[in-house]
């Protein structure tokens, strides 16, 4: 229970005990007014709970109360923690004084973490990784088309530095950790009212497609001898083309009655081949008979 006195918050309620039980710790805080806006999911279309009443506040109202909630974990952020398992269960809302506030924190890390674990470098590591893959790329094939490279891009120093890191991530693409997680998985976006049904983004996985790479209209190259004189007779230039397998996601977003979890997920996708069957699984597996 580190989090709780390491974040201060005007959102945040002072953390009076921790009791530990048998399914874990128990938080008892100060008693402030208020409804909490987590209900279950039976009730969750009753317009009387406070979940309805909330969400049929004006979009401005709406706005300013969520910013109190982005605003805390941008503080908490700032402090190295990470936000693991945050739900409306964790709001409470004060209709009368249009106040927010926040409770039952206790599922934040002090560092990014994925499935296998804690991960090795910051979110800012990673992200400063893939821009130097990028520009290892954009060096790579300048140099290779016989192009000067962006003046923006850097040093020729760090430029030549990217190009061979991206020259050696590109040689060992296949046994890359992070190309060989199964990502496939079901991610809500928004309920919508309408249709009564949950939005969904799902990532079905990877394919492959063979790419051609060639010049649309070919270079006109001048050939000069070591004089500058202009060479009539030379070898003949043939542009060729780099052929290619292109490796790229296969997504989907559609509305379901119910959200599979990872692994019902993972089961449809490798049940079926193709990405319309895989479509036909879901909107079966999402709308039982």
């Amino acid at each position: 229970m580190m989090f709780a006195p390491s974040v201060d918050h005007p959102s945040l309620q002072e953390l009076l005990n921790v009791i530990e039980a048998p399914h874990g710790p128990m938080l008892v805080y100060e008693w402030v007014p208020g409804e909490l806006l987590g209900v279950e999911r039976s009730r969750r279309a009753d317009p009387a709970t406070s979940f309805q009443r909330f969400r049929a506040l004006p979009l401005s109202d709406l706005i300013t109360r969520l910013d109190v909630v982005f605003d805390f974990h941008r503080s908490a952020a700032e402090l190295g923690w990470v936000a693991v398992d945050f739900y409306d269960g964790a709001m409470i809302y004060d209709f009368a004084t249009q106040a927010m506030r926040l409770i039952d924190l206790d599922h934040y890390r002090d560092r990014p973490f994925t499935e296998a674990g804690p991960a090795q470098m910051s979110l800012a590591e990673e992200l400063s990784g893939i821009e130097t893959l990028f520009l290892g790329a954009h060096v790579s094939v300048s140099r290779e088309l016989g192009l000067a490279t962006d003046t923006a891009m850097g040093s020729d120093t760090s430029a030549s530095e990217a190009a061979e890191r991206f020259v050696a991530w590109a040689r060992e693409l296949k046994s890359d950790p992070d190309l060989n997680l199964d990502l496939r998985t079901m991610v809500p976006v928004f309920y919508a009212v309408g249709r009564r049904k949950p939005k969904v983004w799902a990532f079905l996985g990877w394919s492959r497609r063979p790419i051609t790479v060639s010049f649309a209209r070919p270079p006109q190259a001048t050939i000069r001898d070591l004089n500058g004189r202009l060479l009539r007779n030379h070898p003949p230039i043939r542009w060729g083309a780099l052929h290619a397998d292109l490796q790229y996601p296969v997504t989907a977003e559609l509305y379901v009655d119910r959200i599979l979890n990872r692994d019902e997920f993972r089961k449809v996708c490798d049940s079926c081949c193709t990405r319309s069957e895989i479509l036909r699984r879901l909107d079966a597996s999402t709308n039982p008979t």
